[in-house]
């Protein structure tokens, strides 16, 4: 998921000479931190002001928007996705800015808890969905109070481009800032003076993140990618199981931090599951060439999925991939057909790397029990998807499997509206949002009454 891959030990990149890049940072964090130094977070009565500013300018760019992300993602003219989260951030900006002024007319500077914004917070965000991954934490951080340095992906750079115009349209410098480049870049930031740093990606660079954020020091937030693994029980039926799969893992080709890794399934109906979701794919995707189909976003992350596909074949699997209307993907293009691989071997790259990207293993199960064990046995996924009509299985399996959040029926993470249903995905999201990016703060008051007060404790003991 991860775009920047930092380098480590960091006294090395300190050496380097100074690039423009590093030039330009500089002078954006110094903005950022004299507006700090100066007026100290964006005043509590002017958070929805800006928000609202947000939303419209956001509205202003949804069509230039779409049409870089259909070119970055590799999608031809006229086979656009039609809201590609743009629709979603607009709807979480609104929301927020509600919160504000709710915030702002009961504020009342008294005593007790108060939420403080951290400072100068960083926002590091990956290629998938690259204008949600970056306009609602950013509305977040602005809606508790913070100045906000956005890096966004340079592997979306159609998109990067147009994030910098729309959000210098809407804020000062001394407000919001934003630091194209790559690598070099990411770990610059994470190394600079800023109080807080949130970072999408992949765990890997997660690590190392922190580590770089750590000799600043800045609190971080990670919202990492995973493996999500599929549950298809004993009744359920595979043709519906199949469609919802399909077209959770193909959105953007598999690579969005929620579509589904590789799916559990009883044994013997492997066959059948491939078939359906082969019929599936055909429906969602007639032609690979001319439909919305994405590309794979860099060179090397597709010639690492062709890497991944020949470790499995070495270690036993079939790869089943699909070619609808019988034409594969056009050469050059970097789009990668969807391909199933069964049987898969736990010891296959594809089973411990995270895919991004439309492979989908199959694995098989005897008891249900088994299932679960096998999801355990691995790190704590981000989401899980189960599917299934018995309401005992349903039970024995929330009863006993560790995941971020657990969809059930489904792979959906949505309302009708378009917003996201599930805080373990999307916690960034409304009130927890807000207070993801602050820090509370005791204030005490001393009136003078407090000696009275004091004597009168003291005579009814």
């Amino acid at each position: 998921m991860a775009d920047a891959v930092i380098e480590f030990p960091s006294a090395l990149a300190r050496q380097r000479p100074a690039s423009a890049a590093d030039k330009r940072l500089v002078a954006a964090l110094s903005h950022l931190r004299e507006g700090w130094r100066r007026e100290g977070g964006i005043a509590i009565d002017r958070r929805a002001e800006v928000l609202d500013r947000l939303a419209g300018t956001l509205r202003h760019y949804e069509a230039s928007l779409t049409e870089a992300m259909a070119a970055d993602f590799g999608h031809p003219p006229g086979h656009v996705r039609p809201d590609a989260g743009i629709r979603p951030s607009h709807e979480a900006i609104r929301n927020l800015a509600r919160l504000c002024r709710r915030r702002a007319r009961h504020w009342l500077p008294r005593g007790g808890m108060e939420w403080e914004p951290l400072g100068v917070v960083a926002i590091i965000t990956s290629r998938n969905d690259p204008v949600q991954r970056a306009l609602v934490p950013v509305a977040a951080a602005i809606a508790a109070g913070n100045r906000v340095l956005l890096k966004p992906s340079e592997q979306a750079p159609r998109t990067a481009i147009l994030l910098e115009r729309l959000l210098a349209e809407t804020f000062t410098p001394s407000e919001m800032a934003v630091a194209g480049g790559g690598a070099d870049t990411a770990q610059a930031i994470c190394q600079t003076a800023v109080d807080h740093v949130h970072f999408t990606g992949w765990a890997g660079n997660g690590r190392q993140v922190m580590r770089a954020a750590a000799d600043n020091p800045a609190s971080v937030t990670l919202e990492l990618g995973g493996k999500n693994p599929v549950i298809v029980t004993p009744g359920y039926p595979l043709a519906l199981a199949a469609a919802q799969i399909a077209a959770a893992k193909l959105a953007d080709a598999g690579q969005t931090g929620a579509a589904p890794d590789h799916v559990l399934l009883p044994a013997g109906s492997e066959l059948d599951f491939i078939n359906h979701f082969e019929k599936a794919t055909i429906s969602l995707y007639p032609s690979l060439r001319r439909s919305n189909y994405s590309a794979i976003v860099t060179d090397k992350h597709y010639q690492d999925l062709l890497g991944m596909i020949d470790d499995a074949r070495r270690w036993g699997a079939r790869a089943y991939a699909i070619h609808p209307g019988g034409e594969g993907p056009e050469p050059g293009s970097r789009k990668l057909a969807p391909t199933l691989l069964w049987p898969v071997m736990e010891e296959a790259e594809v089973m411990s790397r995270e895919v991004h990207g439309p492979l989908l293993p199959l694995l098989s199960y005897g008891a249900l029990d088994e299932a679960v064990a096998m999801v355990n046995g691995r790190p704590r996924p981000p989401a899980l998807y189960l599917f299934s009509r018995h309401e005992p299985d349903v039970g024995f399996v929330l009863d006993r499997v560790r995941a971020g959040s657990i969809m059930v029926n489904g792979t959906q993470w949505r309302d009708a509206q378009g917003n996201p249903v599930c805080a373990g995905i999307a916690a960034y999201h409304g009130e927890p949002g807000i207070r993801r990016f602050s820090q509370p703060r005791m204030i005490y008051r001393r009136g003078p009454l407090d000696g009275l007060a004091r004597l009168w404790r003291r005579l009814v003991r």
